[in-house]
């Protein structure tokens, strides 16, 4: 074979070679978009079966399932839901919201810092990927001035750079109806065996 012959042969291969790759990368690509279309098509089903709730027939009974309802929807909304899904589901949590704490985050206050805080943890690429309802050994209900007050725990895992676990202790007041509402939370110090792991 000659030496134009050996050129067109490896002009061939090559040609081969680069359409092979380029076929890989775009069949990757194409997995990697059916994957993520996926997963937001199963977040906007749990988003739909959290906003059809009727809280007036199906409200939860017990502080505990207020919280797992209350991190149900907050794991919503830190995961990469939908814009569109936003506010709907932040006006759905405030169903399970106490009137007080209501009345101190007016509704276009709340929705602003909420925006704006979802828009941070998507700038550094934040998400909750998961959360238990921690229980503890005794039941954490008081009686202060003739109201019912409950704490619970709950661990979120967040992915960042590394995987970590926050833990939101919820503070829950029963109303005049008898119904479990968020009064308040605050996220619990950090452990020191995590305090390696994140630097907030």
């Amino acid at each position: 074979m000659g030496r134009i012959g050996k050129r067109i042969t490896t002009i061939i291969t090559a040609a081969m070679i680069i359409t092979i790759i380029v076929l890989l990368f775009y069949l990757d690509n194409m997995k990697n978009k059916d994957k993520k279309a996926q997963e937001a098509s199963i977040r906007n089903e749990a988003a739909e079966q959290l906003l059809d709730r009727d809280m007036e027939e199906d409200y939860p009974s017990t502080p505990e399932e207020v919280a797992e309802y209350c991190s149900n929807i907050t794991e919503m909304l830190y995961s990469g839901t939908e814009d569109s899904y936003i506010e709907a589901l932040a006006m759905k949590i405030r169903e399970i919201y106490d009137d007080e704490f209501l009345e101190n985050n007016e509704e276009e206050k709340y929705l602003t810092n909420l925006y704006s805080d979802i828009a941070a943890w998507k700038k550094a690429e934040r998400t909750i990927i998961n959360y238990v309802v921690l229980k503890d050994d005794e039941k954490n209900i008081k009686t202060i001035d003739g109201r019912e007050y409950a704490t619970i725990r709950v661990s979120y895992t967040i992915m960042e750079k590394v995987k970590v676990s926050e833990v939101r202790k919820y503070l829950l007041r029963k109303d005049e109806a008898g119904r479990w509402k968020i009064f308040g939370w605050e996220t619990e110090p950090k452990k020191d065996n995590q305090n390696n792991n994140d630097d907030n």
